[in-house]
């Protein structure tokens, strides 16, 4: 997959598998089922792991992530996700800058930044980043501290903003359909998942909605 405003034909699904907020399942098998379900991309997040043990999960993943041509993203760990040779990275307002996560990173690979304001789109696009995950789009137990982005701000951002952009935060098969119509390019969702039993079930009623 190449994210490309242009050719993406539909709201992508990007699953993000934390770790941390998993408590006893397994991140592999949890993501295993997640694959199955027939995500659009993946993103493995770890805050406590240290590199060995990240990297060895890591590679589990991506190894399942491969078999179905699923992208797979790692978050922050920049020598991770080159290690691993995965799709690219994702990062936070607080991680590594853009610049030098690009000079450690290959060529191919995509840089993926959160951003909660205008002036960190701003910021984001001036470095060049491969998309942009904006949000909160809604409340969401994942970051209480930040207020939910106005949907008429966001509609704007992306009318004028050429490369793909995700919404996160609070998103569920109740409220998904408004994104729909405002032409963004997909949705990023943890706890959503996280509740579920049956994820298969889950992914598909966030496409019928």
């Amino acid at each position: 997959m190449t994210l490309k405003k242009k050719s993406i034909t539909r709201l992508l699904i990007y699953a993000i598998v934390d770790i941390q907020s998993l408590g006893k399942r397994n991140p592999v098998s949890f993501a295993k089922q997640l694959i199955d379900s027939n995500v659009d991309l993946i993103q493995l997040r770890d805050k406590k792991h240290n590199t060995a043990d990240f990297i060895k999960i890591a590679r589990q993943i991506k190894k399942i992530a491969s078999l179905k041509k699923i992208p797979l993203i790692i978050n922050d760990r920049i020598s991770a996700a080159k290690l691993v040779r995965a799709f690219g990275v994702h990062l936070g307002q607080n991680d590594l800058p853009i610049k030098y996560a690009r000079k450690r990173l290959e060529k191919k690979q995509t840089i993926g930044v959160s951003c909660h304001s205008l002036s960190e789109i701003n910021k984001a696009l001036k470095s060049k980043v491969n998309y942009i995950a904006i949000g909160p789009i809604f409340c969401t137990k994942t970051k209480p501290d930040l207020k939910p982005m106005d949907i008429k701000i966001l509609k704007n951002i992306i009318k004028r903003v050429t490369i793909p952009i995700f919404a996160i935060g609070g998103i569920n098969e109740k409220n998904i359909a408004i994104l729909k119509r405002l032409n963004i390019t997909g949705v990023a969702l943890i706890n959503y998942f996280i509740t579920k039993e049956n994820l298969k079930k889950a992914v598909k009623k966030l496409r019928t909605a």
